[in-house]
């Protein structure tokens, strides 16, 4: 039976599979990320998946990307990890602790956690607002102060390549802030996002 499971689990849904054959082509799939799409993305795979597509968006190393910066990587920032991408993205401001100075790896993210760490790659890359109409969601009444303006962001922000939006809502016009995000949501909103400018 396990070969089975895997076999289902080693495939996108049907809603993403084209979006993930695009990530794919644009190598913004790290090793590994090509299974178990519908499980929850962990917080250092969201840092690999950041890393990558930021090191392909402006072809260069992250460590140049921090050089240019001017910003210095500190690797006692954490307790609980010394990953190298995990400190480079938290050293460009894409992600924080979750205090103590613990990062919980294998923690993970929420739609809106998702959008603010989208947000934040956005600024990182030099994106200018987007010229069009945030959606509106709902249930915006349940967003945290410091979710609005990133779930503002990566619902107006757009895919040149297929004009959607880096996120869209969940159905019956809700952003479901609090609702898990996936690995497959993550390449389709990485992949998104690398399209916008």
């Amino acid at each position: 039976m396990m070969p089975t499971t895997k076999y289902v689990l080693d495939r996108p849904a049907g809603w993403a599979k084209c979006e993930v054959s695009e990530a794919d082509k644009l190598s913004l799939m790290p090793e590994g990320f090509d299974q178990w799409y519908n499980y929850s993305i962990t917080r250092e795979e969201f840092c690999t998946l950041a890393v990558n597509m930021i090191e392909k968006k402006t072809g260069k190393a992250i460590d140049k990307v921090l050089i240019d910066r001017s910003l210095t990587v500190n690797e006692y920032l954490f307790n609980d990890t010394s990953d190298s991408k995990i400190i480079a993205v938290a050293a460009l401001g894409i992600v924080n602790g979750k205090g103590d100075k613990l990062f919980d790896s294998s923690g993970h993210i929420t739609r809106q956690e998702a959008a603010a760490m989208l947000y934040r790659t956005a600024k990182v890359l030099g994106y200018s607002e987007p010229q069009r109409d945030a959606i509106s969601f709902t249930d915006s009444a349940s967003f945290s102060d410091w979710g609005k303006d990133a779930i503002s962001y990566v619902s107006s922000a757009a895919d040149k390549t297929n004009n959607l939006k880096v996120m869209n809502g969940m159905g019956g016009g809700r952003f479901e802030p609090d609702s898990p995000y996936t690995r497959e949501q993550a390449i389709i909103t990485i992949k998104r996002l690398f399209n916008v400018q």
